[in-house]
């Protein structure tokens, strides 16, 4: 099966949206093709409170949902590789799901960086998504 990126232009075009939007609650497939990563932007005007990144997505680009005031919950525990800034300034975002080897950068390009909320509770999960370090009201987890 071929591998895609999903880019904004899914969710801009009304013939594809609900077809992403039912991608990333079901299943990493779209439109006969597996969806691998999520580029640049791809999810900054996305309006769902909780967002599951499905199993298949390997990769969320920097940015990819910079500036996003809608989600709340991000579920992202089979990823293996989360770009700068990559949920930066979602002010809103307080449950985070990742998996145990993941690593990302700190500081200024941090995934999560400006997210005020982003430590309220932070999931590491194992390879079979099931939950192994729960952290919560941390405010160390993503310090700035």
């Amino acid at each position: 099966m071929n591998k895609i990126t999903l880019t904004s232009a899914f969710f801009e075009d009304p013939k594809t949206r609900d077809a992403t939007i039912s991608m990333l609650e079901n299943s990493p497939e779209l439109f006969g093709a597996i969806v691998d990563k999520i580029d640049t932007y791809a999810l900054s005007k996305l309006e769902m409170k909780k967002l599951v990144i499905p199993r298949g997505v390997h990769t969320i680009a920097p940015k990819a949902c910079i500036n996003n005031s809608h989600i709340e919950v991000l579920d992202a525990r089979y990823i293996s590789s989360l770009g700068d800034l990559a949920f930066a300034h979602c002010p809103n975002l307080r449950e985070i799901y990742l998996p145990c080897n993941l690593r990302f950068s700190a500081g200024h390009n941090s995934p999560f960086f400006n997210c005020p909320q982003a430590a309220t509770k932070v999931v590491y999960c194992d390879e079979n998504g099931n939950a192994v370090h729960t952290y919560e009201n941390d405010p160390y987890e993503f310090k700035d």
